[in-house]
Formats: structure tokens, C-alpha cells, sequence
């Protein structure tokens, strides 16, 4: 995955990625979202959810390092997380 920029951007924003979970199964009653924002170096601001009794998707944007970027997207697919990079404003 890319993000925005790499590193810090010359103009000194902070890469970005726009990223699309669905959650299934046990993971809908998971605190994904609180535990990424918890265990990573990064900002996370919800864009748009849909959950429902068995299963789930939300839109995230994750501002950050491009390490700890790559960081919390490994380890969403580690914990069964479909994760669909999306494309950003930027």
C-alpha cells in the first residue's frame, strides 16, 4: 500500500490512507477501531459506517508515518479485518 506522501510531505502534511473494513462474523463485535487508534502512533477519523447484526464496514482515514501506515493495516488483516485501500483526497 501507498500512502499519500512518503515520510512527511513537502509541504508538511502527514501521509494519509483512505481505508474501506469490513467486519464479519466475530470481529463486528470486536473494538477494532478504538485499538487501532489506541495502538498506533496514528489520527483515525470514521468517514462512514454500516454495521449490522452479523457483519460490517467502515470507512477510515488514518493520518501518520508511513511505517506506522503500513503497521496497522498489517495487523487489521491479522485480526481477520478485509481491508480495501481507497483512494484519498490528499
Amino acid at each position: 500500500m501507498v500512502s499519500v506522501c512518503a515520510g512527511a510531505c513537502e509541504d508538511g502534511r502527514v501521509p494519509r490512507r483512505r481505508l474501506h473494513l469490513t467486519l464479519a462474523g466475530r470481529m463486528r463485535d470486536e473494538p477494532v477501531i478504538a485499538s487501532l487508534a489506541r495502538g498506533f502512533d496514528l489520527r483515525v477519523n470514521l468517514g462512514r459506517a454500516h454495521i449490522e447484526e452479523d457483519s460490517g464496514w467502515v470507512i477510515v482515514d488514518m493520518d501518520g508515518s508511513d511505517e506506522e501506515l503500513e503497521r496497522a493495516t498489517q495487523w487489521l488483516r491479522t485480526q481477520g479485518v478485509d481491508v480495501e485501500e481507497l483512494p484519498g483526497e490528499g
